[in-house]
C-alpha cells in the first residue's frame, strides 16, 4: 500500500494507470483492512486531481474514489469487524469533501459519455459518505439538486443508449 502512495507522490499528475486500478482494486478486495490507509491515499488522490489530463486516467481516478469511498461506507456499516482503532465519520469527510468540491466543480461537465459515467459514480460515491455527517450533508444535497440535470441526462442515455436523441 505505501508502496502504491509513494508512486502517487513521486509522479503527481503522470501517475500510471495502473497505480490507480491497483489502488481500486485493493479497497474492493480489501475494505476494511484498508482503512487505516484511506486518509492517507484519498489525501495523495487530492493531490494529484489537477494534474489529470487525459479521459483514461480520469476514468482510473474514479474508479479509485468510488471503490475507496464504497470501501468506507462499507467501514462505516460494520466498523465493530475492524481490527483497528475506530475512525469517525467527520475524519473521513475532511478527506472526501475537498475531492468532492474538485470533482464536482471540474469534472461534472466532462463531455466524453464514458467519462461522465465514471465521475457521476465517483460523485455518487462521495456524496455517500458526506452525507453521514450533519457539517457536509447540506452542500451536498445543494450540489446535487444543482447538478440533478446533468445526472438526469446521464442516467436517460445509459438506458437509451449514446444515439438516441432526448427530448
Amino acid at each position: 500500500m505505501s508502496e502504491l502512495q509513494g508512486h502517487l507522490k513521486a509522479m503527481g499528475g503522470s501517475s500510471e494507470e495502473f497505480v490507480f486500478v491497483t489502488l481500486g482494486k485493493l479497497a474492493s478486495s480489501y475494505a476494511l483492512r484498508c482503512i487505516p490507509f484511506a486518509g492517507m491515499t484519498l489525501l495523495a488522490l487530492r493531490a494529484v486531481l489537477s494534474q489529470v489530463g487525459s479521459g483514461r486516467v480520469r476514468r482510473a481516478v474514479c474508479g479509485v474514489l468510488e471503490h475507496w469511498l464504497k470501501g468506507v461506507k462499507t467501514y462505516f456499516r460494520s466498523w465493530d469487524k475492524c481490527p483497528f482503532p475506530r475512525i469517525g465519520e467527520a475524519q473521513f469527510c475532511e478527506h472526501v469533501y475537498p475531492l468532492y468540491c474538485y470533482v464536482v466543480q471540474n469534472w461534472l461537465g466532462c463531455e466524453e459519455e464514458e467519462d461522465k459515467q465514471a465521475v457521476l459514480r465517483a460523485v455518487a460515491a462521495m456524496i455517500g459518505v458526506l452525507l453521514h455527517e450533519e457539517q457536509h450533508r447540506e452542500y451536498a444535497w445543494d450540489q446535487l439538486v444543482l447538478y440533478q440535470d446533468t445526472f438526469w441526462a446521464t442516467k436517460v442515455r445509459q438506458c437509451t443508449g449514446p444515439g438516441v436523441a432526448m427530448g
